[in-house]
């Protein structure tokens, strides 16, 4: 099996992903999932919700008004 996106890894053990993002050396679990899709979701929710600076590998950033 490829790795197909950063921070998202498939435990055969359990048979889910788990995801997690990585940023200046503190690393934010975001949970389990079924699908692989949903744990990218969930990794990309994490980095914006924690306003990291790390790429979106799904989502798109909204650019905010001023």
């Amino acid at each position: 099996m490829t790795k197909k996106y950063t921070g998202v890894n498939y435990k055969r053990g359990i048979c889910q992903y788990e995801s997690k993002v990585t940023h200046f050396g503190v690393t934010y679990f975001c949970g389990w999932f079924e699908t692989e899709m949903e744990a990218v979701k969930a990794r990309d929710l994490c980095i914006l919700r924690n306003g990291l600076k790390v790429r979106l590998q799904i989502l798109k950033p909204v650019k905010k008004e001023k």
